[in-house]
């Protein structure tokens, strides 16, 4: 009998999924925050050696943020 995980959806909503499943989904999931992340660093890496930055000074940098 396989294991069953219950994750709790919306508006109180259970869903049962296989354990098997559920752990595959959630790899798959932190993989694709994984590779997001690298795929932001390799673009910001780019900018940077193409020069293509924008300088602000620091006030208007605290103000934004």
């Amino acid at each position: 009998m396989k294991c069953m995980v219950e994750q709790i959806v919306s508006n109180n909503q259970m869903v049962k999924i296989p354990r098997l499943e559920y752990e595959l989904l959630r790899e798959a999931y932190q993989q694709l925050k994984r590779q997001a992340l690298l795929l932001r660093i390799l673009e910001a890496e780019k900018n940077l050696k193409q020069k293509n930055v924008k300088e602000v000074g620091i006030d208007k940098f605290i103000k934004d943020i």
